[in-house]
């Protein structure tokens, strides 16, 4: 069953497919579902949507991020930004905020590390696989956009699950973030 999740805006396409169970619950391993999802990041800032100071060189750096449970934040509106995401955001760079994945992963609040190409020239789209679980089905995925002082897009906590069954298809708009570093 094909599961299709889309992500729009400055924007984020993302298409899902899914290895289930017969009831359709995703692939059930070690008593925990997973669900396969592509998440295709579409990124339609051009000279076209926005002509006033629009740079030479617009691009979006790699994607970084997270499958993860409640229990941990990567960042959120309103909230200070860690360390990884103002590294992410200021520079472009994928650590230390991957490092900051990987502590989620050992402490048990993340399952699984998101790491994707990035767009060399705006407007573009890149696309990566991931899989997700029932006990970490919330994701977390940002960009760096630039050239920007310290501005990125991205999804905090987006929930891959609809009560018991995996979500089939969303869209979502995206706006730019200022880090507010």
């Amino acid at each position: 069953m094909g599961r299709y999740l889309i992500i729009t805006g400055v924007v984020i396409l993302i298409a899902v497919g899914c290895s289930s169970d017969d009831k359709g619950n995703g692939l059930v391993t070690g008593g925990d579902s997973l669900a396969s999802y592509t998440v295709t990041f579409v990124a339609t800032w051009s000279a076209a949507t926005h002509s006033l100071d629009f740079p030479s060189n617009p691009h979006f750096s790699a994607m970084i991020g997270a499958t993860h449970d409640s229990s941990v934040v990567f960042w959120r509106d309103g909230e200070l930004s860690s360390s990884g995401i103002q590294d992410m955001a200021e520079r472009g760079r994928t650590s230390p905020l991957s490092e900051e994945v990987d502590t989620a992963i050992t402490e048990g609040a993340a399952r699984f590390k998101l790491s994707g190409d990035g767009i060399a020239v705006s407007p573009g789209s890149v696309s990566l696989n991931f899989t997700v679980s029932a006990a970490h089905p919330l994701v977390t995925l940002v960009s760096m956009i630039a050239p920007s002082p310290d501005w990125f897009v991205g999804v905090a906590d987006l929930s891959l699950r609809d009560g018991d069954d995996w979500i089939d298809s969303l869209t979502v708009d995206l706006y730019a973030w200022d880090a507010g570093t």
